[in-house]
């Protein structure tokens, strides 16, 4: 946000006034105030996204579905997600994605992920 010459004056005024102050309130002008609203508002807006993001992938990882079961797997592993690229082949960002919940994998690309992780599907009760 750019000051207008006139704030920039008050606060050289203020600075000479008063030299060990740090900071100074100036007025704002109504296009800087809308400026500074909408930073707000977006900020709020990324807060919630990321909070729906954040209660979303929890549930997803709570699941007791064979998604939920890799993602824990995923999560458990440890490695980055450039790391399980290298092991299954499956490009970073589908594994991330699909970790967060924003995108299926592939049945060749869950199969490589699996096998990658030392996993396999064993029937309930065997």
């Amino acid at each position: 946000m750019q000051l207008t010459p006139e704030q920039k004056a008050q606060i050289a005024r203020e600075k000479a006034a008063n030299p060990d102050r740090r900071s100074f309130t100036i007025e704002s002008t109504p296009e800087q105030s809308e400026f500074l609203r909408r930073a707000r508002d977006a900020e709020e807006a990324d807060k919630e996204a990321t909070r729906v993001r954040v209660l979303r992938h929890k549930s997803l990882l709570a699941e007791g579905t064979f998604g939920g079961s890799l993602r824990r797997a995923i999560k458990a592993d440890g490695r980055t997600w450039a790391e399980h690229e290298q092991a299954s082949g499956v490009p970073a960002g589908r594994v991330e994605s699909f970790y967060f919940g924003d995108l299926e994998l592939t049945l060749d690309e869950t199969n490589r992920l699996v096998a990658s992780l030392g996993l396999q599907l064993v029937p309930v009760g065997a």
